[in-house]
């Protein structure tokens, strides 16, 4: 299927076939994604569902598969020889990261159109258990079968003993694409029934790649699209542009030498971004401001009624980014990720692999990280800016000119109005002063709209609390006269029963403490 090249620097012909089943995949993206999540949310429950049905199907078979125990032999005993290579440990935090999607952005934006009130502090527990839980599930059937693909394989090759599956590894590869591609098909095809065992195997994968990548298109763009970079493009058309552009790059993954940049981008492309964005969130959450945790712990408090206690402050503020750090550095200790140096090429060995092609994944696996500060300093630089348009305007206030509004910068009306007696408090600025006494001027002039704003709200307050008393009294009202219509009711049992007041009591207590609530909740 593949029609592997010798090498990396050969990438060859185009295959027909893998042309045409990956169009087909891109253009199923797209029918998922270009109404967003109104249209995706739809096709999670096969692409999430199905692959589930198909674990407990071949988790039934594998168990009663020849060799399967010495399969699960080798997946639950521990090899602690290896426990000290940093390439387990990093291969292994890289595949929670991709299972999860920490770092990615993608749980972020998909939480972002949820239910504000919903419990998202349970849902990502849920979603870290229920993904951990699944890994170990499969571990239970892909292991059974590899058991049982070592016994076949040792009738026909006298190298494998067939009590040992690391033994597989020599010939076949026991990661990545090797391992679905080529073993699991193989061990697959010796089943009985092999073609709807690989019927249910393929459409799993193929449930599992929609579904993993469309939640990566969703997040590409909800943020191209919440950044407002493309205000005249709708969603249907961004959605085709960036699906188009990610087809184009992908061709060459499907050419004769694509097997090896596809290695080469998943080796490379996350060894170590990921973990740099999971840290920044933590110092940026933990350390970066002291207010930004506390207001973070009142917001979860008031959106899910969940209190975040002492120990995951402990775990965000020290424990995790401890982690993170160490495997940051862990991640430079080994700088020829697959082997380039003693690749040989196809089918002699796995691949021939130029040495340009180290170069070209740590340029891969850095290139995020410049992006990311390289954009970094530049908003710092619009701030910087905007902060000197705010200068500006209260220069010009304080020499009794009052800005009409300076570009990109907005001010509410207390702010103009606080501006305004700005002279007179603060007095005047002279065009040479220097940018210490700018910033005093500064300080002291957001003390004045602070106070400003503080006095407009105690009056609103006053307003409100007179209006609620009316309110209530109202209300007192058509409470009398409900049980003044009981009472005449009573009376007269055989006269026509009066029109009851009780829906408008009902509207009316329900706008009222909607009214209030916006009031005493104004940032909604």
């Amino acid at each position: 299927v593949l029609r592997q090249s010798s090498g990396m620097d050969n990438i060859g012909g185009m295959s027909i076939g893998l042309l045409v089943s990956f169009t087909i995949c891109w253009i199923f993206i797209y029918l998922t994604i270009f109404k967003g999540v109104a249209s995706s949310g739809k096709v999670v429950y096969v692409t999430v569902i199905l692959p589930y049905v198909v674990l407990v199907a071949f988790l039934i078979r594998s168990l009663t598969l020849p060799n399967a125990g010495v399969g699960l032999k080798f997946f639950l005993v521990p090899d602690f020889s290896k426990i000290l290579q940093p390439m387990v440990w990093i291969r292994a935090a890289n595949q929670i990261f991709y299972s999860i999607g920490v770092g990615f952005g993608v749980t972020i934006t998909m939480a972002s159109y949820g239910d504000r009130k919903d419990n998202f502090v349970g849902n990502a527990v849920k979603v870290a258990c229920i993904n951990s839980g699944t890994s170990f599930l499969a571990g239970f059937v892909v292991f059974p079968i590899l058991g049982y693909l070592a016994h076949e394989m040792s009738i026909v090759n006298p190298c494998i003993t067939g009590e040992d599956v690391g033994q597989l590894k020599s010939i076949l590869g026991l990661s990545g694409s090797s391992l679905a591609f080529i073993a699991f098909p193989i061990a697959v095809s010796r089943m009985p029934w092999p073609f709807f065992w690989s019927l249910l195997f393929f459409l799993m994968l193929v449930s599992l790649g929609i579904d993993s990548q469309f939640a990566a298109m969703e997040n590409v763009l909800t943020v191209i699209y919440d950044s407002g970079v493309v205000k005249k493009l709708s969603k249907p058309k961004l959605a085709a542009i960036v699906c188009s552009v990610n087809w184009l790059l992908g061709l060459i993954f499907i050419t004769s030498g694509g097997i090896y940049w596809f290695n080469l981008f998943d080796y490379y492309s996350c060894v170590i971004v990921l973990f740099v964005a999971a840290l920044l969130e933590c110092v940026g959450l933990m350390w970066a401001k002291k207010e930004a945790f506390e207001g973070f712990k009142i917001e979860v408090l008031e959106a899910t009624g969940v209190s975040i206690g002492v120990i995951l402050m402990i775990m965000w503020k020290f424990v995790n980014p401890l982690i993170l750090l160490v495997l940051c550095v862990m991640s430079f200790m080994t700088f020829d990720l697959m082997d380039a140096k003693s690749s040989k090429p196809y089918p002699e060995g796995r691949g021939y692999l130029p040495q340009w092609s180290i170069f070209l994944g740590w340029m891969l696996a850095l290139g995020p990280l410049v992006a990311g500060a390289v954009a970094g300093f530049w908003c710092r630089s619009n701030d910087d800016e905007a902060s000197m348009r705010l200068k500006g305007s209260v220069s010009a206030a304080c020499a009794h000119e009052l800005p009409t509004a300076a570009p990109g910068l907005w001010l509410p009306p207390m702010s103009a109005g606080a501006i305004a007696v700005a002279p007179e408090v603060i007095g005047t600025v002279a065009p040479g002063d220097d940018a210490h006494q700018q910033q005093q001027m500064l300080a002291q002039l957001t003390a004045i709209v602070d106070s400003a704003n503080a006095k407009q709200t105690a009056e609103l307050d006053k307003k409100f609390e007179a209006i609620h008393e009316k309110f209530d009294q109202k209300i007192e009202s058509i409470d009398a006269q409900i049980e003044a219509n009981d009472a005449q009711t009573k009376n007269d049992a055989t006269g026509p029963k009066p029109a009851s007041n009780e829906p408008l009591r009902h509207v009316m207590y329900r706008c009222g403490n909607i009214f209030f609530w916006f009031h005493r909740h104004p940032r909604y």
